[in-house]
């Protein structure tokens, strides 16, 4: 078996703020007991249709441990003949993704503009 981690575990209020940073919004936060968190995934575990859900709850579960969630992926690499530089980091996929999604936003915020205008009667 092999490893699929980064060199870094990320909290998740460390990608929180990582998002906050790039989208240039603050975040609403909300927190939850894990006992809380394990209760709802039982509950929701015993319907079929909370299935997905309890998977999802499962890896917040996980995540929100205390174990450390990154690995020495040397082996990885060497195995796999993978150049480490060519793996992208948590900030680079994050930077990546926030210039998309907001470019997007803005172009549909001014198409948005356009076509209310054209729609007034004056």
């Amino acid at each position: 078996s092999f490893p699929l981690a980064g060199t870094r575990a990320w909290g998740g209020y460390e990608l929180v703020r990582l998002c906050e940073r790039l989208s240039g919004e603050d975040a609403k936060v909300s927190t939850m007991s894990l006992g809380l968190l394990r209760g709802v995934r039982n509950f929701a575990n015993f319907f079929q249709w909370g299935w997905q859900f309890a998977d999802r709850l499962a890896f917040a579960e996980v995540s929100a441990g205390s174990e450390p969630l990154d690995a020495d992926m040397d082996g990885v690499y060497s195995t796999f003949g993978i150049d480490k530089s060519e793996i992208t980091t948590v900030e680079e996929y994050m930077g990546e993704y926030f210039n998309r999604i907001l470019k997007k936003l803005k172009e549909l915020d001014f198409e948005s503009g356009r076509e209310s205008k054209r729609k007034l009667p004056f």
